[in-house]
């Protein structure tokens, strides 16, 4: 006897309607590409409904491949690599490539594909399991279609859409707004830094104490220094008197200890030093990229401890009896050196250029203000930012729970409704297009794409009988899930 609720359909996605997938047409013939024909990749798929995409196919490169055009309306679905289960609905119609299985409308499946859709994002990480265990992860359409589903019937499919399509615009509000949080954040942080460096920021303190500012240039209150090479004879020591500080490793420091450095991934002695011609540079400088693209970046890192630099990298050691440490560290944030970089295969930036920026300073009680308040204000804008990452978080575990929370009411068998439609087949759905079949063989059907493959017969009312082997089971929450 069914476990399954008066009005439901055991069955497979293969049953549900015809399935294909493109092709890819030659890359050695540039005429096959840059047409007019939308190109749909598994990475334009980010369960969304697709308007346009980059890729472009011409006419003849559609004649000449295994590529198809798939009417709007079409579920599209990754089989290959990282993006394995993902989705998404055209829009418009368009061509795929070979990595996206696709189910086509047709009159038996166009009511229902927004239920699919859904049920589709529920599976994903099913679908990635299955996958996995190759050199690259992939999923067939054997898989897919032999996937298992107990089908609502669908003025219930209607209401469980209905109710995730407005749960899903809800959490993608709050996620957008999350977002802008993020991204005023780092706004905020830097109008802060302008304010603190052009002395409005402190002008009420400045006035109280009767304190002035002083315009010079950063060669005049520091020491700009730049690293030196690192043979390979001498890189590997997790240990030693000095770390041997590389871009990766201010990149490190930028990321995790708001720009404190202290250790690095390589260290050396003072035998090292002493063959390699190296003079560490103090701590209290502030470190940064001069060349290649992590220059545009404007990564900075405050030395901890004395340090030796590689030769991608620059240092300001400050004199600190006109400027301090922090103060100089803060400064630096508020400079772009990209515009400084020599114009060569290799973006880079000359000493002259650091040692010329102009820079307002302060008296060191000023100084030591100044960076109060900048801390001050950082502290709260990164508590704001960590309270939003976290709750970006909670909002990743919601949309979870939205597809996969059962309903206690319906955990057990029973009617799905009062008055419990009745069960859903072809026959109570519009009339599907006739099929053609290969002569001789009833149990053969061509589809859309001229390929041929076995399909079972349907069984009375029923969709046809659930497929076992690779299938993916039908998950218990969309078996029991109710809305009341």
């Amino acid at each position: 006897m069914s476990e399954l609720p008066d009005g439901w359909v055991a069955t497979t996605l293969g049953d549900l309607g015809r399935w294909s997938s493109g092709g890819t047409p030659s890359k050695r013939k540039s005429k096959y590409y840059g047409g007019d024909i939308p190109w749909v990749r598994t990475g334009d798929l980010r369960d969304n409904e697709i308007f346009d995409v980059e890729g472009r196919i011409s006419s003849e490169g559609l004649a000449n491949s295994s590529a198809k055009e798939f009417p709007s309306g079409t579920l599209l679905v990754a089989m290959y690599g990282a993006t394995i289960g993902r989705t998404g609905m055209l829009r418009i119609p368009a061509t795929t490539n070979q990595a996206c299985a696709a189910l086509l409308p047709d009159p038996v499946t166009e009511d229902m594909m927004p239920f699919l859709w859904w049920f589709f994002r529920h599976k994903v990480e099913d679908f990635r399991a299955v996958g996995q265990g190759g050199a690259q992860p992939n999923i067939s359409q054997t898989v897919i279609k032999a996937s298992a589903i107990d089908l609502l019937p669908l003025p219930e499919q209607r209401r469980i859409v209905a109710k995730l399509d407005r749960l899903s615009a809800r959490s993608a509000a709050a996620r957008d707004h999350l977002a802008r949080t993020t991204k005023l954040a780092t706004r905020a942080k830097q109008a802060i830094l302008e304010a603190a460096f052009s002395g409005r920021l402190t002008e009420d303190w400045r006035e109280a104490h009767e304190h002035s500012l002083e315009e010079t240039i950063v060669g005049d209150i520091a020491r700009v220094s730049s690293g030196y090479g690192f043979p390979k004879k001498f890189q590997g020591k997790s240990q030693g008197r000095f770390p041997f500080a590389k871009v990766s490793d201010l990149s490190v420091a930028f990321r995790t200890n708001r720009g404190r450095l202290a250790t690095a991934a390589n260290y050396v002695d003072d035998v090292d030093l002493a063959a390699m011609r190296a003079r560490p540079v103090p701590a209290g400088s502030t470190a940064f990229a001069k060349i290649g693209e992590a220059l545009k970046l404007n990564r900075r890192a405050l030395l901890e401890q004395d340090a030796i630099l590689d030769n991608n990298c620059m240092a300001l050691s400050p004199d600190e009896t006109r400027i301090s440490r922090e103060f100089l560290f803060l400064f630096m944030h508020t400079v772009d050196l990209a515009p400084f970089s020599v114009a060569t295969t290799v973006p880079s930036v000359r000493r002259g250029n650091v040692e010329n920026l102009p820079i307002l300073l302060p008296e060191p009680e000023e100084q030591a203000e100044i960076v109060r308040r900048i801390e001050a204000a950082f502290t709260r804008i990164d508590r704001i930012t960590e309270e939003a990452s976290r709750a970006a978080h909670l909002l990743d575990r919601l949309d979870e729970r939205l597809l996969a929370k059962p309903s206690a009411e319906s955990s057990s068998p029973g009617p799905a409704t009062t008055n419990p439609p009745k069960p859903f087949s072809p026959a109570s759905a519009k009339p599907a297009p006739p099929r053609r079949r290969r002569s001789g063989d009833a149990g053969w059907s061509r589809r859309n794409d001229d390929r041929v493959s076995k399909r079972p017969k349907h069984r009375g009312k029923s969709l046809g009988v659930p497929h076992h082997g690779d299938a993916l089971p039908a998950p218990a929450s969309l078996r029991c899930y109710r809305l009341e």
